[in-house]
């Protein structure tokens, strides 16, 4: 009996430090998300609330870097989903191990991970398709106006 109580304490240090780990790493996930669409979000208002002409050509450029910052974000998302497993894995491993009926959900973690980091791409995509159109019509501006 008393060469089970170390494992038993150890599970429960490594059952609180992973309960926590999965706590921290679902509201970075959530401010992350709410950081990344709040940056691309203010400085697409901006470079579309543009009225100049001549300034909107430089301005456009300002699409670049949510669409980066988007698509940037959403590919880390999507890499940490096997991470987000693995720990899933090992909070339901000491779950049973330590014969609680209730564990973190860490498919919230998970599906967090893999909605945010889609929606985060294709917005991403969005905004570089937008760069491309606002440039093009930039540039058929300038021409006709030759």
């Amino acid at each position: 009996m008393l060469d089970s109580e170390p494992t038993s304490n150890r599970r429960w240090d490594d059952y609180k430090h992973l309960s926590d780990l999965f706590q921290f790493y679902l509201e970075l996930v959530f401010k992350a998300f709410t950081f990344t669409l709040g940056v691309s979000g203010a400085v697409v208002t901006f470079v579309l609330g543009k009225e100049v002409q001549d300034d909107r050509h430089t301005a456009a450029f300002g699409i670049l870097l949510p669409a980066v910052l988007c698509i940037g974000m959403g590919i880390a998302f999507l890499r940490a989903i096997p991470s987000a497993h693995e720990l899933t894995d090992a909070l339901n491993r000491l779950k049973v191990a330590l014969g609680l009926e209730l564990a973190p959900h860490g498919r919230n973690l998970s599906t967090g991970l893999t909605w945010f980091g889609i929606l985060l791409v294709v917005a991403g995509v969005f905004l570089c398709g937008l760069f491309i159109h606002i440039l093009r019509a930039c540039f058929e501006n300038a021409r006709f106006a030759l």
